[in-house]
């Protein structure tokens, strides 16, 4: 009798989509934000407001100003590293709004991108692709024109990063 061994699950691929995730946590008093490695689950980059070291650069250690200040020193940290971009996850009741905003928007000053705004822009050329099949224009005019969009949009977004 042969035993056939079960073949190994290969790794999801969504966890190479998106391997770095910026998760955010607030408290009346406190801000953290950390950026997690999520493939092997080990934290690239954190800062607190609760970190000596940054105590006597903030006044209020729980308000906007503090969230803006918090979410620009993993930023520094990640490009030190050589990560470019990260993925953002809210929780199901954040919004982008307040403390939020402020660390999101001092990430994205800081030169690190965003990998939704990457992902609307594949919406975008997805919508495009549906626009001109239903057009019935001839084939190859669709594919040449979804390849010049793709190419200039995406080179555009890879240059910057």
């Amino acid at each position: 009798m042969v035993i056939i061994p079960t073949p190994a699950k290969p790794p999801r691929i969504i966890n190479f989509l998106k391997p770095y995730v910026l998760k955010m946590h607030f408290t009346s008093k406190f801000v953290s934000a950390q950026v997690i490695h999520s493939p092997i689950a080990t934290v690239a980059s954190s800062a607190s407001s609760q970190e000596k070291a940054l105590r006597p650069s903030i006044d209020s250690t729980g308000d906007v100003a503090a969230a803006a200040k918090i979410g620009k020193i993993p930023a520094e940290r990640l490009l030190l590293k050589g990560i470019p971009a990260v993925e953002v996850h809210l929780k199901r009741e954040q919004k982008y709004h307040g403390k939020v905003k402020a660390v999101i928007d001092s990430m994205r000053e800081a030169s690190v991108k965003l990998l939704w705004e990457l992902l609307n822009l594949l919406a975008e050329f997805v919508l495009r692709l549906v626009i001109f099949v239903r057009s019935n224009l001839h084939l190859r005019k669709i594919e040449r024109e979804c390849m010049n969009f793709l190419c200039r949009r995406l080179l555009i977004s890879i240059s910057s990063l």
